[in-house]
């Protein structure tokens, strides 16, 4: 229960962190790094 919790938040913070860059790589029109 634990390790499910603790993976369910790091998918979120990734989904989060995926959808930031996507949308700053969008708004700068810069060339997109790693």
């Amino acid at each position: 229960r634990e390790q499910r919790g603790r993976w369910a938040h790091y998918t979120a913070v990734a989904g989060v962190l995926d959808v930031a860059r996507d949308f700053l790589g969008e708004a700068t029109a810069g060339p997109r790094c790693c």
